[in-house]
């Protein structure tokens, strides 16, 4: 999370699952911010559960 310039912005009760998510890949935030009080788009949620789903060898992704 240390990457992130906007890591203060994170709500408490997320902080240590969002930390999991980004360290794991899941979520890499755009540049130097993660954005955590931005809305997720059908784009980016799409990619969050490709990249999940990927993990888990549910998927192939085909990178």
């Amino acid at each position: 999370m240390a990457k992130f310039a906007d890591k203060l912005e994170i709500s408490g009760w997320a902080s240590k699952d969002l930390a999991k998510t980004a360290e794991n890949g899941l979520a890499l935030g755009t540049g130097e911010n993660l954005e955590p009080k931005a809305n997720m788009t059908r784009a980016e949620t799409a990619t969050l559960l490709q990249r999940l789903l990927s993990k888990f060898k549910l998927i192939n992704s085909n990178k």
